[in-house]
């Protein structure tokens, strides 16, 4: 299903996996260093810095490439069309021989190819049909969904999701004045729906080639929901979108249950993260609760800006100084310490090393807890 090498995307979660164990201090250096010698991916997979040189280069060469392009087919807006069309399946086609020669893997290059190959393809498509903003938002929702599978492509996951959302939007609200009126309560419940099962999916074995597309749906997906109930994001949006008055003088229905939603949601997220120790839901908490507090000055100016800003700005720094002095040794599950937190424990990943070294790659992840004990985890020492 996937472009990559199955065997290849295996081993590049075996070493991560490891890697995040052995941060954990439940991995050995020794035995780290055995899974690593033992899982080679073979992807040409650069630093930050090479991929985005090879990501501009590979822009440039498509757009040499499509400015020739455009002179065989600038025919009209029709002959523009297929040239985007033609665009996209000729960069598909590289794209895939990159993949299956030079394994090239979030080397710059593919990341270019999948964003003009998708582009060019939903863009030919647009300007051949000219369809309405319901069939541009499935469109969009379709391409994306194919190159995220395709291709396990997080930006191409986080947009099929938003594009769903702004698909159920415009098939929803022409359905009457009560569909316009609920239409952010609808969009908060999807968008709260997507984000629980892409939390259950990401940690999922089986869709392990695609959990950074889900954890990146996940945090989306929390944000989007903020947005469908914020007070200040419904009110500036519904004048053009839903016919609601932008006047902040002007009341309109429902206004108190989106200010409860505004300052209850990031709170809600906080208490979450919290209670389940989930920094996702934690950070997206915290990041929205600042936005709240601007939302709410915006419509009741309290203080002037600077000296609230001001005010605000150097409570957070003394907050947060004091959370990070008092988290310096772990409380409660939280530390101010950074520890990668792996998926998998330590039993099933020494039992996935033993099940692929011997050529029997179990379906499911085993059960059992990692840390092995005093009897050994899947053939390990006393020492895990």
């Amino acid at each position: 299903m996937t472009a990559y090498n199955a065997s290849s995307l295996t081993a590049a979660w075996m070493r991560e996996q490891a890697e995040m164990a052995y941060g954990q201090g439940k991995v050995s250096e020794e035995d780290l260093s055995r899974i690593l010698r033992t899982y080679k991916t073979g992807f040409y997979t650069p630093n930050f810095f090479i991929r985005v040189g090879l990501a501009i280069l590979s822009f440039l060469a498509v757009s040499f490439s499509m400015g020739f392009l455009s002179l065989l087919f600038a025919s009209g807006e029709n002959g523009i069309g297929i040239m985007f069309i033609f665009t996209s399946l000729l960069t598909m086609l590289v794209l895939e021989i990159m993949i299956r020669n030079n394994k090239h893997y979030r080397s710059g290059v593919d990341d270019a190819l999948i964003l003009t190959a998708g582009s060019s393809l939903v863009g030919g498509i647009l300007i051949l049909a000219n369809p309405g903003n319901t069939a541009i938002c499935l469109l969009t929702c379709c391409v994306a969904l194919a190159f995220s599978i395709r291709y396990a492509y997080e930006p191409a996951a986080v947009l099929s999701a938003l594009s769903f959302l702004a698909f159920v939007y415009f098939v929803f609200t022409p359905l009457g004045s009560w569909a316009t009126a609920t239409a952010p309560f609808l969009l908060l419940v999807i968008s709260l729906t997507i984000a629980i099962v892409a939390e259950k999916l990401k940690s999922s074995y089986t869709f392990r080639y695609y959990r950074r597309c889900f954890a990146l749906v996940h945090i989306a997906m929390l944000l989007a929901a903020y947005g469908s109930g914020n007070y200040f994001v419904v009110r500036q949006l519904g004048e053009s979108l839903m016919g609601i008055p932008s006047d902040p003088g002007t009341p309109f229905a429902y206004g108190w249950l989106f200010w409860t939603f505004t300052f209850g949601l990031p709170a809600a997220y906080v208490l979450i993260g919290i209670l389940k120790h989930n920094t996702d839901y934690l950070r997206v908490g915290l990041l929205l609760i600042p936005l709240s507090v601007l939302t709410f000055r915006y419509y009741h100016q309290l203080l002037p800006a600077e000296i609230m800003m001001t005010a605000s700005g150097i409570l957070l720094i003394i907050i947060g100084y004091l959370f990070l002095r008092w988290l310096q040794e772990p409380k409660g599950g939280f530390t101010a310490k950074a520890e990668p937190k792996s998926a998998y424990s330590l039993a099933q990943l020494e039992a996935l090393v033993i099940a692929e070294s011997t050529q029997h790659m179990p379906g499911t992840p085993p059960e059992s807890p990692f840390g092995g004990g005093s009897s050994g985890g899947g053939g390990a020492s006393g020492s895990y």
